[in-house]
């Protein structure tokens, strides 16, 4: 039968084991963190970052096209402003969701988490529950917290630059560029 100091020096082993791939080995010897992204993952200065930069902001996309066909989409204001920024860019989503998601009956919940004005564009990000039915006319049930998507929406007075992101990571799923009535795009 093995001794007491054997059985308790096995399990500290075994917890050291265990707990040794749970630290992400990304710390300096002061114990601070570093900056470099996890295996696999892009750095926060991709395309792929929350925050915008002259190359996301004043580049069109190669591929814009004309807005879709899509009732209810608003009307550019003549003269953008962040506040007016805003209000397009939930009145886009709202209308521009439950026609281009096969799940999306609506738009359960949209809330705007960021307006600003940036290098001449305006940035507009908006977390959007999606309303779904399930099948039977009801309502399927969403936790509290479960945002659906992203919509980060770059502004300006000749396009609309609109780019779904998942949750958690925030990564790219697609992006649009639309050119607006009257634009030279």
């Amino acid at each position: 039968m093995p001794s007491r100091r054997d059985v308790l020096a096995s399990l500290l082993t075994a917890g050291a084991v265990a707990t040794a791939g749970c630290t992400s080995g990304d710390e300096t010897a002061d114990g601070t963190e570093t900056t470099s992204p996890p295996t696999g993952e892009q750095s926060p200065t991709t395309e792929t970052s929350r925050e915008p930069t002259a190359e996301t902001t004043s580049q069109r996309p190669a591929d814009c096209r004309s807005l879709p066909d899509v009732d209810g989409l608003p009307d550019a204001p003549d003269e953008w402003g962040v506040d007016r920024a805003e209000s397009y860019a939930s009145e886009f989503e709202r209308a521009y969701v439950p026609v281009t998601d096969d799940r999306a009956t609506g738009v359960a919940s949209l809330q705007v988490t960021r307006a600003e004005a940036a290098d001449g564009s305006y940035v507009v990000e908006v977390d959007v529950e999606v309303a779904t039915d399930a099948g039977d006319g009801t309502q399927t049930e969403q936790p509290q917290d479960a945002t659906e998507h992203r919509a980060r929406y770059v502004l300006a007075a000749d396009r609309v630059v609109r780019q779904r992101r998942g949750v958690a990571a925030n990564r790219l799923i697609d992006e649009d560029c639309w050119r607006l009535p009257g634009s030279d795009a």
